[in-house]
């Protein structure tokens, strides 16, 4: 979902209408060798990390990408339940946030560097089965997803990236939340 924040709906169009965009690669496994186990130490919940995250951020843009994804990619509360972190949730896709746009101003300062770049809101599964195989109601599922998207959304991403959701009913209640 393309939300009007810090480049317009039209700007994207028009540029995807004209050009291929690169988007990063992975986080999660960039973080491992980077030394930073995967949960929860890799959400870098109190910033302990931020200096690794964006220079991983940074690696991606002087490697070229147009798009780089928030480190949220399993940071919706549902998800964070499983490590007693749901409290944490808007702090932890915020810092996320905060992470990848401070790694597009320092690319920019380092570089003069001008074309756009992107920030994507990044939202994974939720690592709960959905009725009726599993016991997650769909309406919770998107309660969850809702809230990860208002806050990447309220911090200006300039779109969301929903990615990785097997299960079709779960990515249904994705796309619905971030609607």
């Amino acid at each position: 979902m393309i939300k009007d924040n810090n480049i317009s709906k039209i700007k994207l169009l028009d540029i995807i209408d004209k050009k291929i965009l690169v988007s990063d690669g992975a986080m999660g496994t960039t973080l491992l060798s980077a030394g930073i186990s995967e949960y929860p130490d890799s959400l870098n919940i109190d910033n302990n990390h931020i200096g690794k995250i964006i220079d991983i951020h940074l690696s991606y843009l002087e490697a070229g990408s147009d798009i780089i994804q928030t480190n949220t990619f399993g940071s919706t509360p549902i998800k964070l339940k499983s490590f007693k972190l749901e409290n944490e949730t808007k702090k932890i896709n915020e810092n996320a946030v905060n992470a990848a746009k401070e790694a597009v101003s320092i690319y920019r300062s380092k570089s003069g560097d001008e074309k756009p770049i992107f920030v994507a809101g990044d939202i994974g599964p939720l690592g709960k089965l959905l009725e009726p195989v599993g016991s997650l109601k769909y309406e919770d599922a998107v309660n969850a997803f809702s809230k990860q998207a208002e806050i990447l959304i309220g911090k200006k991403v300039d779109l969301i990236i929903i990615e990785t959701i097997m299960d079709l009913n779960e990515a249904l209640a994705a796309i619905e939340a971030t609607r």
